[in-house]
Formats: structure tokens, sequence, C-alpha cells
């Protein structure tokens, strides 16, 4: 019997190919999507899920006035052990570096983070691999004693091929020499605490980072993590002793520190992006996504369904003889689900390949690191299996349901020829909410589309064309005054500034400030101070807008003067700018106290997600770590082969890079583009699935007005005529799901463009422009079908009669 059964349903695939066809294809592309979108579900909650102890982690995260931000003071993880120890069972402390230059004797290489970590901190993180951790050396000695360093497999493997690593000695930044002690294991990629390159701790010294590691008042790259006992509640942590120890009393009733946990941080913005969590994933994006997922696979369902009815018509005699000879209406609706089933089995087959062929293209432009191992992965088989149980369910029991009802007379008279009215609307009723999500999916894309063009042409304060910015490995006073005498009035280059890094540079420097006849105390914002010379606004036109702006001869007295924004003044409740000219400030800065000799107009320090917040220019030079050039026009080459030259000349024992302003300004994007990305990937599909369900509509309607067709052309009805009468069906079920997703697709971008402090406005121009689009679509899918049929010999489909 199942083999009579699949022999009927590869002959009826053959016999209706165009049909079969479309449905393979649509089933095949909402599966495909369902797969991938699992996938990236899983790979997206399964960050932090391999450490043993994972559910007794926390972050400890501070608070500080209205800004909360996860790194902690350096001093931090030592006090929390001292005076918290008898609570907690482990506490860990670590560092991270960026973009570091390591040298391995004549060697160099530029790695992204180098993490410095305690002796504690592989007992709190094991990264799941428990006592199999290490490959080789002793771990134990490399965290707990200065000047060693532990290396990733893949890294080692970069560094020294078949070597043994062991004893082999690294520089970094040309300042700290290590000795690799330990090689471990390629952490997984699913954790916000990566790393190929491990240095005790104990190494990191002031000199290295030119910033003090007692100090309370700066925070910048260091992170406190502690392990909680077993059944300890992290609401019975309080930190407040620790407040009133180490911060002055102003301090205290707006400094507190907090647990989060380590499960929540790849889904928390609260603490901002950057550092080790660069990219935290909404759970609201993970529910859309999913959502958009699930109703892709519905459309593709309901294709079938419009498509199984459209050619019940045809099946109608082999129904009516199957009956007569004695089949039993359960075996009909067997072997009808049977041939959904047969269906669905060759579209998962063309999917899962798809899937396979897509994964690597999709990891390396999402930057994730989803895998499948198909021998051995249960969950992924049982997610398929039962995808493809509901899918065969969804899209065939109902097609069976109807064609197995057809009355055996009635067949092998030729006389069916319509259905219930109740299945006439409910197949209406599925192709509206196709086109529902369709034009939800086209107009949510528009809009992303709109803000990522208001982020493009949105001036932000400053300018960013032909403008590069190179790292400065050291601060050397004597190298900076080289830099100034050989790069001026060279070709190429129009103007230079020696400064903490480009105006929305990821160096941000965190303080307190106010008035200095007030002082620091509970009601003092907060402020990012950015160190830098007497060139800046020549290089990156930041606007003045009163007093002046640093001149040389100010460089010889730092932190006596300063030039703030608009914001900082509004900060300080004064009603204009002209009024804060000449006020006295402080900053928590190394309580810095100077004079406000300058005013600049408000800029974007960082992107347009965030808010633009007070900033302090100082000319503290010990933090001049980067230098913005201003190319030529037209002479970039030459303008960035001499500051290669001279910059190569003055640090042999470094590497040249440089990146382009505009290009780093993308970089803050990158996220924001990928979602747009997949909006227009997920539209597409929804678009072309949605095609397809229109094609199955227009073809059932052909079925059904067929002779009503050849009537009207015997009368004299034109092809134009006919086109509308079929054009009038679909275009009232598009404007209807326009009724409907108007709504859904205005509440769905509001929450969206949330995200972002400064966002475009949404225009009814952006619905109506979505509405005609998939009005237009919907025209041009069924177009053929329509005018196929206007153009057909009205004998054909009369003779019978």
């Amino acid at each position: 019997m199942l083999k009579n059964y699949i022999i009927v349903a590869l002959r009826n695939l053959k016999r209706n190919r165009v049909y079969a066809a479309v449905n393979i294809l649509g089933l095949a592309l909402g599966l495909t999507t369902a797969l991938i979108i699992f996938l990236l579900i899983r790979y997206e909650l399964s960050f932090e899920q391999m450490h043993t102890n994972g559910e007794r982690i926390y972050r400890l995260v501070q608070t500080r006035g209205e800004r909360k931000s996860a790194p902690t003071p350096y001093p931090a993880p030592v006090a929390v052990r001292m005076d918290y120890g008898s609570q907690l069972e482990k506490v860990t402390g670590i560092y991270f570096d960026q973009e570091v230059l390591v040298r391995i004797d004549e060697n160099k290489f530029i790695e992204d983070v180098a993490l410095f970590a305690d002796s504690s901190f592989l007992e709190v993180f094991d990264y799941g691999y428990g006592d199999d951790f290490v490959i080789e050396g002793d771990l134990e000695r490399s965290m707990r004693e200065p000047g060693f360093a532990v290396l990733t497999k893949s890294l080692a493997d970069k560094y020294f091929g078949n070597e043994n690593p062991l004893g082999k000695r690294l520089s970094l930044r040309n300042r700290l020499d290590v000795e690799v002690g330990a090689v471990v294991k390629d952490p997984p990629v699913n954790t916000h605490v990566r790393f190929d390159l491990l240095v005790s701790l104990e190494s990191l010294t002031p000199g290295y980072i030119d910033s003090p590691l007692d100090s309370w008042g700066f925070v910048a790259a260091g992170y406190t993590y502690m392990l909680l006992p077993e059944g300890a509640s992290p609401e019975s942590m309080d930190f407040t002793e620790l407040v009133k120890k180490y911060y002055n009393e102003e301090s205290w009733s707006q400094t507190s520190f907090q647990l989060q946990a380590l499960k929540d941080i790849h889904f928390d913005e609260t603490y901002g992006r950057g550092g080790l969590a660069s990219s935290p994933v909404s759970q609201t994006y993970l529910w859309v996504v999913a959502l958009v997922g699930i109703f892709i696979m519905i459309i593709a369902c309901i294709n079938f369904i419009n498509l199984s009815t459209a050619i019940s018509l045809r099946k109608s005699k082999e129904v009516g003889v199957r009956k007569a000879l004695g089949a039993l209406r359960a075996n009909l609706i067997g072997q009808f689900s049977g041939e959904a089933l047969l269906v669905t089995l060759i579209s998962f087959a063309i999917a899962f390949v798809a899937m396979m062929q897509i994964l690597p293209s999709l990891n390396n432009y999402l930057q994730k690191g989803i895998h499948l191992d198909i021998t051995s992965d249960f969950f992924f088989w049982l997610y398929a299996l039962g995808l493809i149980c509901i899918v065969a369910l969804l899209s065939g029991l109902y097609p069976a349901f109807v064609v197995s009802g057809f009355q055996p007379v009635k067949a092998l008279r030729n006389t069916v020829n319509s259905h219930h009215q109740s299945s006439i609307w409910m197949r209406r009723g599925l192709v509206v909410f196709q086109f529902l999500i369709a034009q939800v999916l086209i107009i949510a894309t528009l809009i992303v589309a709109n803000q990522m063009d208001f982020i493009r042409s949105k001036s932000l304060g400053f300018d960013q064309e032909a403008i590069i910015n190179v790292g400065l490995p050291d601060t050397d006073s004597v190298k900076l005054d080289a830099i100034r005498t050989r790069l001026h009035n060279q070709a190429g280059i129009e103007t230079f500034s020696l400064c903490i890094g480009a105006p929305n540079a990821e160096s941000v420097i965190l303080t307190p400030y106010d008035l200095a006849e007030k002082g620091i105390g509970n009601e003092s914002a907060i402020t990012n101070v950015k160190p830098t010379d007497h060139h800046y606004l020549d290089v990156y036109g930041v606007q003045l807008l009163a007093g002046r702006w640093f001149e040389e001869y100010d460089l010889g007295s730092p932190d006596t003067r300063f030039v703030v924004n608009e914001r900082f003044v509004s900060e300080l409740g004064y009603a204009s700018v002209e009024e804060a000219l000449g006020a006295s400030v402080i900053t928590g800065f190394g309580n810095s106290q100077g004079e406000i000799i300058g005013v600049v107009a408000n800029f974007h320090e960082s992107s347009l997600h965030n808010e633009m917040m007070p900033v302090c220019f100082t000319t503290f030079s010990p933090l001049f770590y980067s230098i913005g050039i201003k190319l030529s026009a037209g002479n970039y080459t030459a303008g960035i082969e001499k500051a290669e030259e001279v910059w190569t000349s003055l640090y042999p024992d470094g590497l040249f890079q440089y990146d382009f302003m505009d290009a780093q300004l993308a970089s803050l994007y990158e996220e924001d583009m990928r979602t747009y990305t997949l909006f227009r990937i997920f539209s597409a599909v929804a678009i072309f699935i949605g095609c397809l369900g229109l094609f199955g509509l227009i073809s059932f309607l052909v079925e059904q007005k067929r002779k009503e067709v050849s009537v009207r052309k015997v009368l004299g009805a034109s092809v134009a005529q006919i086109v509308f009468l079929f054009s009038k069906e679909f275009t009232q079920l598009v404007l209807l799901a326009f009724v409907f997703a108007v709504p859904l697709a205005w509440y769905l971008s509001e929450n969206w463009l949330e995200n972002f402090a400064y966002q475009t406005e949404i225009g009814i121009d952006v619905f109506i422009i979505g509405g005609l689009a998939a009005l237009l679509i919907a025209f041009l899918s069924v177009a053929w079908q329509s005018v196929k049929a206007a153009r057909e010999n009205p004998a054909k489909s009369l003779r019978n009669d």
C-alpha cells in the first residue's frame, strides 16, 4: 500500500510539474529560512552557557550618577576579595588591551585583544573544558607569576608553527616582555570573555597603560567578576560599604555597585556597547527574528494549500474512480497527505543543502560562529523532524480533506466546479495573511533604510573626509616633538593633530565635573575628557562658538585651561555659552582645575544610538595616543607615505597602521547594517513566497472561472476586461492586507527606532510606497496567468457542455 501511495504521488507530481515545482520551491525557501533562523537564535541563546558554574558567575557593574558602566576601577577586584571574600567563593579581575602590537624577534603582529587576568580567572571561567583546558605547560604558574603569557592553540600555531612555543619570548607594545608558559584550547566563540593571548595580571604595570593601577577615580578597561557560593542570592550582596571605604563622601550618593548575571550580559545594553561585550543582542530582536521565521514558514504552507486546492479539480475524476472501486475516505486522506509529506521531504532536502552552502557566508557577514555538526547535533535533527511533521500536516491535511470529500457521482460527471463559500473565504484570508506579513516587512525595510540614510547624511558636528587616524605606541615628548617637526609642511598633508583620538574615538575618559567653587559632589555631571593639541580644530572641523581654541603656548600649562562643548555649559547651569567663558571648573581627572577659555558646538562623540554628552578638551599630552592627519585633496598617497616614513623612523619596532575616519564611522553601525540586510533578505523571501501564493490563488480562480471566461469572450469581452476580472480579486485582498499591515509595521518600526537617540521621521510616504510596491509585485505575479486565461480558445472549455 505504501509503495502504491509513493508511486501515485510521484506520478501526480510529474503530471503537475509546474504546480509541484512552485510548491517545492516555496516550501524549500521557507524551510531554509526556518533552519537558518533556528541556528542563529540557538547560537545567540548559547552565550555563556558553557561554563561549569555559569549560573553563579556575576559581573560587578557601576552606576555613577545617571551613567551605568561595566568597567570598574582597577583596585576593585582586590578590594572585593579583601572585604567580601567570606561571602564569595572566587573573585577575579581582568584588564583588556585592544590592537596590541606583538613582536617575536623580527616578526610583528597586531592582535585584536590581549587579556590580562589574575590567577583566579580560569577557576571562574573554565569554558566547559574543566581539567582538559591545558594542552601543555604550567598554567597555574603562568597565571600567578609576572612575566608569563598563555596562548591558545590557534595563536601558538600562528606564531610558531610546529615549534614548541613554551619558553618563547613575546614583546607587547615594546613595553612588556613575557614568556610563553602554557598553551590552552581555543575558547568557544559564544562568550564575551574571549581571548587568544592571556597575560598574568601581575605583569600589568602603570607604565604599560600610562595610568595608575590604584586609583578609584580612573575607570577604563578593567572588569571584576565573582563566583557566588551555592544557594547564595545576588540580592544579598550590598556594596555600600565598598563605596564608603574607597570614595570620598561627596560621591557616596551618586556611586553604587551592582551585580549583573553572566547569562544576561549578551542581552543587556544597559551598560553600553564597546569593551568586551561589544555587540549585545536584544531579546526583542530575537523574538522578532523568530516570528519572521514562523510567518515565512506559514505563508509557504499557505501556498501549498492554495495550489493543492487549485489543482483539486483535476483530481476529481481520480477520486471518483477510487471511491467507486471501494476506496475509503481515510485511504484517500492518507494518499494525499503522503503526497504532501513527499513534497515536504524533497523541499527539506533542498533546504538543507542550501542552508549548508549559505552558513559559511552568513557567519562571515554577521561575524558569528554558528556551527552545525550534522552527525551529533541531536537537537537540530529533533527540530528538523518536528518542522517536517508540522509543515506536512499544515500544508497537507486541509487539501487532503477537501479532495477526498468529492462525491463520486459529481466527480465522474465532471460537475465538481466549486467549493463551499467558507472554503473560498478561508483561502482568501490566507492570501491576505501572506501579504500582511510581506507588506509589514517591506515597510519595515524601507524605514530601516531611511534610518541608515539618516545616519549617513546627518551632520555629526565634525569633518570626516580625507582624514586618517594613526595610533602612537608611546607618548614620549621627544618623539611627539619630532612628529610635529617632520610632518610640518609635507606634501600630501594639509594639517595634523596629536590627541587621544578622533571626536568619536572609542578611547573614553569619563569623570565628574562641576564649578570649582562648588566642588565635585552628589549632583555633579559626568564629562568625557579629550586631551588634544592646538591643531585639533583644523583637522576635525569642530565648530568654535565662543572664546578661543588652544594656542601652542597652552600646551606648556596643561589642565589649567579647558575648552568645552555646549552640553558641558548647560549642565553647569549657564543660559548661554558666552556666560561660561572664564568660569573656573574642577574635574575628577586628577582633580584638575582650570578656566573655560572656549566653547564648541555639540558633536556626536559616539554613535547616534546615544545622546551627546558633555565634553571637556584639555592639553594633557601623556594621553596623546593618536595622530589625526588631514590629507591634501588629490594627494592622499603622498601624505600617507610620508606619515608612514616619519612614524616608522620614530617607532622602528612598531607596525604602522591607519584607518580612514569615514570607515571608522561606518563601523559604528555595522550591526544596524546587518539588521537592514537581514530585513531585506526576509522581505525578499516573504514577497517571493507571497507571489507564489498569488500564483496559487489565480490558478484556482482560473480553474473556477474557466467557463465564465469563455462565455464572456464569446459575448465580446476583451483581454483587458478579462484581466481586470481577475485583478479586482487580488487587488482587494492586497489592499485589505495593507490596512492591517500599516499599524503593525508602524509599531514594530517605532520600537526599533527607540534604539537610536537620533532617528528619522516615519512619514506617510513610506507606507504608500510599501503598499504600492506590494500591489505592483502582486499584479506582476498574476498577470501571466490571467492573460493566459483571457487568451485561451473558448471552445476548449465549452466543448464538453
